[in-house]
């Protein structure tokens, strides 16, 4: 049996359940990885996985293929403790017949393979990703002058490595040279670059491994920018630390905090999104606020005037807001994308190059699950699963199979059943339902993963064991 779950303690009724599911024998609902469920403990599946509810997010468990080894060992440990009651009961009258067979050979005990576990999300950054396993742990690979590989080294690596002391992670992301997770009991960690108190210690020093930011404790969700972080809170407000010239930390000031302040008038948010000098956040009415830097009109409200409070996108009613290098986009209500600021390189994806400080719609795309902005493009996530990407393609970060820019969508190459993406300055990553990890683009450092450090304008294999 499985050591996952001789260390739980499982019931074999859930362990029925779970194969069963595998099996396709008793009907389990359809879910996605990374999306709310409750309640905890309950199943679901995706493609070739069994699903469970950890956390109030679903989490892979076991592919199907595990399940169905899972039952097949239940069975046989059912005929062993059958066979082992029978032979110690006395029997009550001799025969004197031959037996016909003779008695089988005793199986040796096998070890069972170590599981390797999956990705669940990933983050890029600058010239760095990370990944949360679904185990709860998290791997970095890239670039590490500052640390911000996470594993108490400044040593680059071109293939993951563990990041110290983390095992119960929940949410994660990346920016600029730094990263930051939400852990299990609402608290926050960040390692890397500190040099404005983006890690939100307390201090400007910079950490090779995992440091908590004071006082929060009730985070649900992350984001990691250049020079500044934010968090969101179980009471939908937001906090942010780190660079504060622009008013990016969005409470009214222009002084930089080592430490958490917070954001004016935010009491709904749902998810924050951490950029250049700007931040923008989705609230649950899909009303998005922008706050920071505005001179390329990133703000979205109109006008190209900076703003140390949050103001209201105009003309977009959003459920995923994203925000980077001098623009923003997001994945609106009614299915398509929309992309407002600065346009060089034809990052707003509406067959232009123009900036725009109000939204403006991303040519041919529906369908859109989610967005993600980076150094000069930006990508989307689609219901089908695939992804497109519009702007700046010198490293290849668009994955077409060129190095050629585009101002309107264009489709990664032979990425399918993408769960997750995430746009850096000039790669990009995707999760798959395989639990599987595909980036693509620059990789200078070896962001890419692959144990190289050759650019690549189609999708390689991050290296997972």
């Amino acid at each position: 049996m499985p050591q996952r779950f001789r260390n739980r303690r499982t019931s074999a009724v859930v362990l029925l359940v779970v194969a069963l599911a595998a099996l396709g024998a008793t009907s389990c609902q359809v879910v996605k990885a990374g999306a709310k469920c409750r309640p905890n403990g309950s199943y679901g599946e995706q493609g070739n996985f069994v699903m469970v509810c950890k956390n109030g997010r679903w989490a892979r468990l076991m592919t199907k293929q595990q399940g169905i080894e899972l039952l097949k060992a239940f069975a046989r440990k059912q005929a062993e403790d059958a066979g082992a009651s029978a032979t110690t009961t006395p029997t009550a009258t001799p025969t004197t017949e031959a037996p016909v067979t003779a008695p089988p050979a005793t199986v040796p005990p096998t070890t069972a393979a170590p599981v390797v576990p999956h990705f669940s999300k990933v983050s890029t950054a600058s010239a760095h990703s990370c990944g949360l396993m679904d185990n709860g742990t998290v791997r970095c690979w890239g670039y590490n002058f500052a640390g911000e590989l996470g594993n108490g080294t400044t040593t680059d690596s071109q293939i993951p490595v563990n990041v110290s002391g983390i095992s119960t992670a929940t949410a994660i992301s990346s920016g600029g040279s730094g990263t930051c997770v939400v852990l299990a009991d609402h608290t926050v960690k960040c390692w890397g670059y500190n040099g404005n108190g983006q890690l939100g210690d307390g201090t400007t020093t910079n950490r090779s491994t995992p440091v908590a930011v004071s006082g929060i404790n009730t985070a649900i969700a992350v984001s990691v920018g250049v020079y500044h972080s934010c968090a969101v809170l179980t009471g939908g407000q937001i906090n942010c630390w780190g660079f504060n010239s622009s008013g990016e930390l969005g409470n009214g000031t222009t002084t930089n905090s080592t430490g958490p302040v917070v954001v004016s008038s935010i009491s709904a948010a749902d998810s924050v999104s951490a950029g250049d000098s700007q931040t923008c956040a989705h609230l649950t009415t899909n009303v998005l606020k922008c706050w920071g830097w505005n001179s390329s009109g990133q703000l979205g409200d109109g006008s190209t005037s900076a703003s140390s409070i949050p103001v209201t996108v105009t003309g977009v009613a959003g459920y995923n807001v994203s925000t980077s290098n001098a623009f923003s986009c997001a994945a609106n209500t009614g299915g398509t994308g929309n992309c407002w600021g600065f346009g060089g390189n034809g990052r707003l994806g509406n067959n232009g190059s123009s900036t725009s400080s109000t939204a403006v719609g991303v040519a041919s795309l529906v369908n859109v699950a989610s967005v993600s902005t980076g150094g000069g493009h930006a990508c989307a996530r689609t219901d089908a699963s695939t992804v497109y990407c519009w702007g700046n393609n010198g490293s290849g970060q668009l994955g077409d199979g060129t190095t050629t820019g585009s101002n309107h969508p264009v489709a990664a190459t032979g990425v399918t059943g993408a769960v997750s993406i995430s746009a850096g300055v000039s790669h990009t990553c995707a999760v798959l339902a395989t639990g599987e990890v595909k980036c693509w683009g620059g990789n200078d450092h070896g962001q890419l993963g692959n144990g190289t450090l050759t650019a690549s304008p189609t999708a390689v294999t991050v290296y997972r064991a």
